[in-house]
């Protein structure tokens, strides 16, 4: 009787490591980020944070029923070296024409570039993964492309409802 029910109730008892895909829609406003670098010749690792008090409510992203994002910044960025504001900065957004969580993959597909009159560089995509998805917390990691092949730079970025 108690080897039936070890077997009955396990499987029950087995945390899915995959996250719920509907828990991401929302807007959710940006809480933390972490730049981390690597040196890959001398493997030196620097890592930059910024807390809450860095951004505002315009550093968000919105996830919408209908599989579209948007992802919001207030004007500034950040660097290792710190946090910067654009010339004239004003509120941006990005948007992505579909959006689909996949296992702890966040794929955001994005839409075609105009690179010239009447033409485009295609649409494309952006992987992510979703260290946590919960729903209070958001955390997404990614890698910065970079044309450099000593270092290799990658995002941390924590969001909140």
């Amino acid at each position: 009787m108690i080897i039936c029910t070890v077997i009955i109730c396990w499987p029950g008892c087995k945390k899915d490591s995959n996250p719920n895909p509907a828990l991401i829609v929302g807007t959710w406003y940006e809480s933390k980020l972490t730049l981390s670098q690597i040196n890959t010749v001398t493997l030196n690792r620097t890592d930059t944070t910024f807390g809450s008090s860095e951004f505002t409510r315009g550093d968000y992203f919105h996830f919408s029923a209908a599989d579209t994002a948007s992802v919001w910044e207030d004007g500034s960025y950040f660097t290792l070296k710190g946090k910067f504001y654009y010339t004239y900065p004003v509120e941006q957004g990005f948007f992505y024409r579909s959006y689909k969580v996949q296992g702890s993959s966040l794929i955001l597909e994005t839409y075609p570039f105009p690179t010239c009159m009447n033409c485009s560089s295609g649409g494309g995509s952006d992987t992510v993964k979703i260290l946590q998805l919960d729903p209070h917390n958001l955390v997404l990691q990614g890698n910065v492309p970079d044309t450099s092949t000593t270092y290799k730079v990658t995002t941390t970025t924590y969001y909140n409802r």
